[in-house]
């Protein structure tokens, strides 16, 4: 038997909800060598992703010291997307490994700083297991999430009554997401409480987003949300057209899978911090300048050409003026916080405007590759024949 040591490989994550597809993530990464889990802190979650885990990081830290492929555990202290850097830096392993979706250009080039090498694993089940992930395992993210990529004021009869306007909204697949953040956890909570965690099977897509409309506005003086609603349940990424009305007047859907996929490369999430309590995004206004609202419809329509073709400097332009025309018609859209954060991602080569009612939470960010800090999404392709 050889006496050599082996390599050393460190890992980084969370490991919330501990399950059967990061125990083959371990047993695949121990044939490169002793592991040590750089494990994240509860102080990172809540920083990155505006949640604490479900379990603490010390419970974590225990379950995983009790698996057999494991060597040590040692909790990240710093916050960020790059917290394990201190750990490369002490241990000096030969091997950082990761999972295909975690992986990022920064990773790479934190790991190349430290002359450590740098390993992208594909997620594989153990044979006849089913594929777990910590997201498809809380059951409150059964339900898909939406992202209003232009145009997503449009639902609101007072703007769609002397203009009509279309939004652009795309379904993406459930992720842990903060609440009260622009990602419509308020919408999702009615579909909690009609369907609990899972969406139907026995209503069309038009059915299904008018029940939820109708639960959502019952006895409420003014109608809202229809963006929500039809933008959580239509997958794929869709244009709904209002015209003086509450509910959509014509639909278009992309069925493209190259469009989809292209999209994906350049989409992505960055969270600021949760809204606070009490925002309302029209505070009481009924009327708005004829010549913004015709604006906003116009750059709503070229958001869907770009996207029809393609065309990324376009897509990030028109991104660009919709977070511009949105600060025209709200006040209060960008809080003080968020602005100079907004304003720094879009003058450098990207396009950025927050999520839903504004105010502060997630911001959709377009670019060439993927910014620091951000999330990476799946467009929601169910039902879609691709």
């Amino acid at each position: 038997m050889s006496n050599m040591p082996r390599d050393k490989v460190l890992v980084a994550g969370y490991f919330d909800l501990l399950h059967s597809g990061h125990i083959r993530f371990l047993e695949e990464t121990s044939k490169f060598g002793e592991v040590i889990v750089s494990l994240g802190s509860d102080a990172n979650s809540v920083a990155s992703k505006g949640k604490e885990p479900i379990c603490s990081e010390e419970e974590r830290k225990y379950m995983l010291e009790s698996i057999e492929f494991v060597s040590q555990v040692k909790i990240a202290r710093k916050t960020g997307p790059l917290s394990f850097e201190e750990h490369l830096e002490f241990f000096q392993p030969d091997w950082f490994i990761i999972n295909s979706d975690g992986h990022s250009v920064e990773k790479q080039a934190c790991c190349k700083k430290y002359n450590v090498g740098y390993k992208v694993l594909e997620r594989l089940p153990k044979r006849n297991f089913t594929p777990r992930s910590s997201t498809t395992l809380r059951g409150l993210d059964f339900i898909p999430h939406r992202m209003d990529i232009a145009g997503g004021f449009f639902d609101q009869k007072q703007l769609n009554a002397s203009v009509a306007g279309a939004a652009i909204i795309c379904n993406i697949e459930p992720k842990q997401l903060a609440d009260r953040a622009g990602m419509s956890s308020s919408t999702r909570k009615v579909i909690r409480e009609l369907f609990g965690n899972r969406l139907p099977k026995n209503h069309s897509e038009q059915e299904l987003a008018n029940i939820i409309l109708a639960y959502e506005n019952f006895d409420q003086e003014y109608i809202s949300g229809a963006t929500d609603a039809y933008g959580l349940i239509f997958s794929s990424v869709c244009r709904f057209e209002f015209h003086d009305s509450y509910r959509p007047h014509a639909i278009e859907k992309i069925h493209h899978a190259e469009i989809l996929n292209w999209l994906e490369q350049h989409l992505f999430l960055y969270f600021t911090h949760a809204r606070p309590e009490g925002y309302q995004v029209f505070d009481g206004r009924e009327s708005f300048p004829n010549d913004v609202l015709q604006e906003y419809a116009r750059t709503s329509d070229n958001t869907w050409e770009a996207i029809q073709d393609r065309n990324l400097d376009n897509l990030i332009k028109c991104v660009k003026q919709t977070c511009e025309i949105q600060k025209q018609l709200i006040p209060g859209y960008v809080s003080d916080s968020v602005s100079v954060e907004l304003a720094k991602m879009n003058s450098n080569g990207m396009g950025a405007k927050l999520m839903g009612a504004g105010g502060s939470g997630y911001v959709m960010m377009v670019a060439h590759k993927q910014p620091p800090d951000t999330e990476r999404i799946t467009i929601r392709r169910e039902s879609l024949n691709l």
